[in-house]
Parts: C-alpha cells; sequence; structure tokens
C-alpha cells in the first residue's frame, strides 16, 4: 500500500461537501451526532436492501447509465424520450434506486461529506490507520 491509494479522497469530499451545502442542507450549523446518524441510517437501509435482496442488475446496467450520461438513449431501460437528464433519472429510479449497492454508495457519499464539512485529511488519517493495521495481529486478534 502506497499513499497515492487514497489520493483524491480530501478532493471528493471537498466536492461532495460543496454539493451538498448547494442543495441546501447546510444553511444552519449542522450537528455531529446528525450527520453521523444519517450515515447509520444508509447502513440500515443497506442492510434492508440486502436482506430483501434487492441489488443493482449489474455491470450491464452501470454501462447504459454511462451512455445515457453521455447523452446516448437507453430505450432498453426507458420507455419514451427526453433529455438524457431525464432519461439518467428515469433509468437510475426504475433500476438501481434503493439496492444494497445504491444504499452503500449514499453512505459514502455522506460520510465523505461529513469528512468535508469538518475538513479532515482522510487521506492521511485512512493511509496511516492501514499501516498501522498492518503491525496488528490476524483479525486484530480476535475471534471475528
Amino acid at each position: 500500500m502506497i499513499k497515492e491509494d487514497f489520493k483524491n479522497l480530501n478532493n471528493l469530499a471537498t466536492k461532495l461537501h460543496e454539493e451538498t451545502k448547494k442543495k441546501g442542507f447546510y444553511e444552519e450549523h449542522r450537528q455531529i451526532g446528525t450527520l453521523l446518524m444519517l450515515i447509520v441510517s444508509e447502513l440500515g437501509e443497506a442492510l434492508e436492501a440486502e436482506r430483501r435482496n434487492k441489488k443493482c442488475p449489474g455491470f450491464n446496467l452501470i454501462e447504459t447509465l454511462e451512455k445515457i450520461d453521455d447523452s446516448w438513449e437507453a430505450k432498453e431501460y426507458i420507455s419514451g424520450t427526453g433529455t438524457p437528464a431525464v432519461n439518467l433519472k428515469n433509468a437510475f429510479e426504475t433500476t438501481v434506486k434503493d439496492t444494497f449497492e445504491d444504499e452503500i454508495a449514499d453512505a459514502l457519499i455522506r460520510l465523505l461529506d461529513l469528512v468535508g464539512y469538518l475538513n479532515i485529511d482522510i487521506e492521511k488519517h485512512a493511509y496511516y490507520k492501514m499501516k498501522y493495521n498492518d503491525t496488528r495481529p490476524y483479525k486484530h486478534g480476535k475471534k471475528f
């Protein structure tokens, strides 16, 4: 593992936080506990999606969403026509939304938003945490 493995996390956190602010979520001071529980709630939603076996249909779907995002049509997922943004929204809502993968992405976005809000250098923290974990025994000396 090298430091470059963690590059761009700070940049991503800053961008995600800026986007969240644009949507109005930081017009007033946010409580850290509330932000942490919102992350936990997304993980709870991921658990429920897993329990219901609600999974993203797969790589072909992601390719299709990328094509829509690049202004191509995806007739197999969308009936009718519309702008690429509308097509992406419709395709996402009918195939990806509320899946396990979607909820994990929500948790990651919320976590990185919190990192951006608190201005944490997550690249250094994650790197040195992994370096520290390298010094620990198998399963960190625990049963599981």
